[in-house]
């Protein structure tokens, strides 16, 4: 089963960034965010906002990095390809520009454990237009990737960014942001504003955060797809729970005095444990 992560900009709490790429000749003013398994985010699809070029020919300009959930089990990544779609405007034509993807595995340090795609340095083709359109990332769909033994706990960080293939001055943008109703078309023409992503032919499963809600006098708690591993709740008064399918693993309430539960009525029978009360 494929993985299709998005290009969120929800900042994962408590996570620091690994320190960039040394092949990135300019990081300054690159934005982060999280890569996510689901097309839901608090903030709005929009543009990066101008970050300066790098200004030389054959130089790497770092626009934005995203960091996964943990992995929760020991596992090879990389053993299949990798595609995606993203969107980008180079501030002038003699830039000469065209998209940069670099995918690596880091380990809970902050250190890398291994590259699953490595800079491309091929020449120009795929140059950005003038105004945000889609572009590929990688440049090629279905580009292999090298295998990394990644253990759990890592996380698979995406950096994107615009390498130039001329020396001129100017602005790049990239769009990014997951809330449209719909995700970007696989193709190179495209303007709307659509859910940037990436996908991995083979699957990859992840640890999701757990949630401790206590001494609540009354709440509504509506748990998404990707949200939370398990959930507990106590001396909850009254409550009012809401779980989309295959949100969480577990969820305990005690204390509770009233409460009203849904829950997606698709796969129920493998949702059975979901809930314990008392």
């Amino acid at each position: 089963m494929a993985t299709r992560l998005y290009l969120s900009r929800d900042i994962l709490p408590g996570v620091t960034f690994p320190t960039a790429d040394a092949g990135w000749e300019k990081t300054a003013g690159a934005l982060t965010g999280r890569l996510r398994g689901s097309n839901t985010d608090p903030y709005a699809n929009t543009g990066t906002g101008n970050i300066a070029a790098q200004g030389t020919t054959g130089n790497d300009t770092l626009l934005t990095r995203f960091l996964s959930a943990p992995l929760d089990v020991n596992q090879t990544i990389g053993t299949g390809t990798i595609k995606g779609q993203a969107q980008f405007l180079e501030s002038a034509a003699g830039l000469d520009a065209r998209s940069q993807t670099m995918i690596r595995v880091i380990k809970p340090d902050g250190t890398v454990r291994g590259t699953l795609l490595a800079m491309d340095t091929g020449a120009l083709a795929n140059e950005f237009a003038t105004s945000l359109t889609n572009r590929r990332i990688p440049r090629v769909a279905g580009t292999a990737l090298t295998s990394v033994a990644a253990l759990a706990g890592d996380r698979i960080e995406l950096a994107v960014g615009a390498r130039q293939h001329a020396t001129a001055s100017g602005n790049f943008q990239q769009r990014l942001g997951v809330n449209a109703a719909s995700d970007l078309a696989e193709d190179e023409t495209a303007t709307a504003a659509n859910n940037p992503w990436i996908e991995f032919t083979e699957n990859i499963t992840f640890a999701l955060p757990d949630m401790l809600v206590t001494q609540e006098d009354v709440g509504v708690f509506y748990v998404a797809d990707d949200a939370v591993r398990k959930m507990r709740v106590t001396q909850e008064d009254v409550g009012v729970f809401y779980v989309a399918d295959d949100a969480v693993r577990k969820m305990r309430v005690t204390g509770l005095v009233v409460g009203v539960f849904y829950r997606e009525p698709t796969n129920t029978a493998s949702r059975a444990q979901a809930f314990v009360v008392g």
